[in-house]
């Protein structure tokens, strides 16, 4: 299906590293030589060969040094402050096209499998959806997929709700194929209260909310869930990172 429909491959990366104790951006970190941005566009070059990123201008010349350095083509566009993923998303605007289908993925996901992306892909195509993302059925969930009869209802961050981890459910993998237009008016008419940031996962929920065709789907491993957020994190990437061949 994906030789006949074409997609935009879109990669947030203007976060603050904060939680990861380092003073660069995350996705530039190297795992087995390898930095995840890297390893991401990987990912969706069969999708897209020059992908969007978002990034913090502040990091701009650290961005095309790895980019050129493993030959790399991107279109860099620019968050100027850290107001949440939904904010980032939408300074590309311009640079989508109305009736694009956006391939969206976090960027500090090392190892999601090209054949989870592809099974992901195929549904989204196949069902014609709006909106389809890729979940995960485990424990110490930190998003929550709350369905009402079955039916996507909408996708909990708990850490911006201040709750903790559910002990196991549903959660999403930071994967999610959309057309274009739905979502974007959709985060064009979130409330901003003063002082919070314009997140994304939210708008899932009000995107369902309008009537608009939403589907999580239960098809990622083990290995997709994982990404770097704390240094306790990277220690199990890394070791991960170990036991397998690099393929980029």
């Amino acid at each position: 299906m994906m030789r006949t429909r074409k997609f935009r491959a879109v990669i947030p990366a203007a976060g603050k590293s904060s939680r990861s104790g380092l003073n660069y951006p995350k996705t530039l970190y190297r795992i087995a030589g390898v930095p995840i941005l890297i390893r991401v566009c990987s990912l969706l070059s069969p999708y897209d060969q020059r992908p969007l990123i978002i990034i913090n201008p502040a990091f701009q010349a650290q961005f095309e040094a790895v980019l050129n350095e493993f030959a790399i083509s991107a279109q860099l566009v620019f968050q100027e402050s850290a107001k949440g993923m939904g904010d980032a998303l939408l300074q590309a605007d311009t640079h989508l096209k109305d009736d694009e289908d956006i391939i969206l993925i976090w960027s500090d996901i090392p190892f999601i499998a090209a054949q989870t992306l592809e099974m992901l892909v195929n549904c989204h195509v196949a069902m014609e959806n709006n909106f389809s993302l890729a979940t995960f059925l485990g424990k110490n969930c930190y998003t929550i997929v709350s369905r009402n009869e079955g039916k996507l209802a909408e996708v909990l961050e708990t850490r911006a709700l201040g709750i903790p981890p559910a002990d196991e459910g549903e959660r999403d993998i930071g994967l999610f194929i959309f057309k274009k237009q739905p979502l974007f008016e959709v985060l064009a008419t979130a409330p901003k209260e003063t002082g919070k940031e314009h997140g994304f996962l939210d708008a899932i929920g009000r995107l369902a909310a309008s009537g608009a065709k939403v589907e999580a789907y239960p098809i990622a491993q083990a290995n997709d869930v994982l990404s770097f957020n704390t240094p306790e994190e990277l220690v199990i990437i890394e070791q991960l990172a170990a036991q397998q061949p690099t393929k980029i």
